[in-house]
């Protein structure tokens, strides 16, 4: 509907964004995964959930060999692989693993992230907040730990999921480490409560696990690898196609669409999945029918900083970017030759005007 000016009312605009907004929390809640890793991942948590019974039901002084410890479950991919996305999801397959921990109650799963830098002391406080315990003020290194193997087995938390896991590695000193590891075997051997571990991250999350015997003994794994065009190209077409139709719009393949949006997003499929809901979104707030290079061109310019003859999606020589090092340093004279001027006539009349590129 519009007003007589024959511009669009507040409350018609109002409406139309509100829908733009659902369909895109629609998309966004939408999952597109690999199915055989998934599967692995399922079967793995399964077997994480039929061990935390095992040794529930068991009876005080029981539990004997490898049922007597808990075990580690490792994701290793790069930043914006989707791996925390898939594992969410699989949590929430489990209702029991999910809750706040409370005293008397057990199954719980709390979830943290590791700190950076990753000392020892800072990983057990957060544990400890994590799962209920009042941390009022710095704790010392050893107590700090005592106290996690002890207040576990009160509020009932039997496994423990800690992302961003690579910072254990990433600052820390082979002695540090190691005591790290010696302090999860600790809580891996909490007698007649065994807790258990989900570490996610990159994959120099290997450099951690792999040093110790114990460790590597108790640690199964499951890599996100990633995305490659010849191998994928039939899942990755699929999935573009399933969110497309539910947003109303088409897709145009042509111009390696694929394959430059792969290589815009470092082949992870995360990456991947966001930079086509920006694309959609785009396609949709402009008023297009098709999702296409154009439209991932200025999502990739506004999400890289990019200098416009280096956009993945309009470049010739696309392959040869380096879209990990892409923010382009700009000259004077690239802002000299910008023409077109962009005034607001709300704006405050004496304010210098906008300036728009031409396009």
């Amino acid at each position: 509907m519009k007003n007589e000016n024959g511009s669009q009312t507040t409350l018609e605009a109002a409406r139309e964004e509100r829908s733009l907004d659902d369909l895109m929390t629609e998309l966004n809640h939408q999952y597109y995964g690999r199915k055989i890793r998934d599967d692995l991942l399922k079967a793995e948590v399964e077997r994480q959930r039929k061990r935390i019974k095992f040794q529930m039901d068991a009876a005080p002084g029981t539990l004997v060999g490898e049922m007597a410890e808990g075990r580690i479950l490792a994701l290793l991919g790069e930043s914006g692989a989707g791996k925390s996305r898939a594992l969410m999801r699989m949590f929430k397959k489990y209702p029991e693993l999910l809750g706040k921990p409370e005293a008397g109650k057990e199954r719980y799963l709390i979830s943290i992230k590791a700190p950076s830098p990753c000392l020892p002391r800072l990983i057990a406080e957060r544990i400890l907040r994590a799962a209920g315990y009042p941390v009022q003020k710095e704790l010392p290194e050893n107590l700090a730990w005592n106290l996690v193997t002890q207040y576990l087995p009160v509020c009932g938390v039997r496994l423990i999921h800690i992302d961003e896991f690579q910072h254990v590695s990433q600052r820390n000193d082979p002695a540090q480490r190691q005591k790290i590891r010696d302090s999860m075997k600790d809580v891996m051997q909490i007698p007649d409560f065994p807790v258990s571990f989900v570490v996610s991250g990159l994959p120099e999350i290997a450099e951690f696990l792999q040093p110790d015997r114990q460790i590597k003994r108790r640690t199964r794994t499951i890599v996100f690898h990633p995305l490659n065009y010849e191998r994928d190209r039939n899942f990755l077409e699929t999935m573009i196609n399933s969110y497309v139709s539910r947003a109303g719009l088409t897709v145009d393949f042509s111009g390696a669409f694929v394959q430059r949006l792969l290589h815009a997003a470092s082949s992870q499929t995360g990456i991947f999945i966001e930079y086509m809901l920006e694309g959609i979104e785009q396609a949709l707030l402009l008023d297009r029918t098709v999702l296409n290079n154009r439209c991932l061109e200025d999502v990739y310019a506004i999400r890289s900083g990019c200098l416009p003859e280096r956009n993945v999606f309009t470049a010739k020589d696309w392959r040869s970017i380096d879209v990990e090092q892409s923010i382009g340093k700009y000259d004077d004279a690239e802002f000299v030759a910008w023409d077109d001027v962009d005034i607001d006539e709300d704006s405050d009349p004496g304010a210098k005007p906008r300036v728009r590129r031409n396009t």
